[in-house]
């Protein structure tokens, strides 16, 4: 691994040192160099993947689950205290749930509003885009009746 981060951090410096003697620098030849020093890394990680790959013997392995160690609890949860807790619970999601719904009606009626609003809008830039249609078209004929 050592060899491999050698070889790139060397091929790195020696495609810096390359680019940096390009005369005159352009856009183009610093593209071809930095594709070259892509293509000399991709060559130098198949080298070592190829090498580690010989070297490295494949190992038996066994694959075993964790040990179950079971222990005394300190204090056991009696019936009543799971069912108080339960409850709570419970009342705290019904809590939750009313309030969501709360707020869905409230979305809904923003909504509602706001669709209103835009209906409003549409109906009134309409009006003024008819208007504006009917002025243009009114000055076109006195255009017309003008050239004549």
């Amino acid at each position: 691994m050592i060899l491999g981060r050698t070889l790139l951090d060397l091929s790195a410096v020696v495609v810096a040192g390359a680019v940096s003697q390009l005369e005159p620098v352009t856009a183009s030849a610093v593209g071809q160099w930095l594709w070259s020093a892509v293509g000399v890394g991709v060559m130098i990680k198949i080298a070592l993947d190829i090498k580690n790959g010989w070297s490295h013997r494949a190992q038996a392995r066994e694959i075993t689950g964790q040990p179950i160690e079971v222990q005394a609890a300190e204090e056991y949860q009696t019936r009543p205290e799971c069912e108080r807790r339960h409850h709570e619970a419970s009342k705290e999601m019904a809590g939750f749930s009313s309030r969501i719904a709360v707020m869905e009606g409230e979305i809904r009626e923003s909504n509602r509003r706001v669709h209103e609003r835009m209906d409003k809008l549409v109906e009134t830039i309409g009006a003024k885009f008819e208007g504006i249609r009917a002025d243009i078209g009114g000055l076109g004929g006195e255009i017309r009746r003008m050239g004549r």
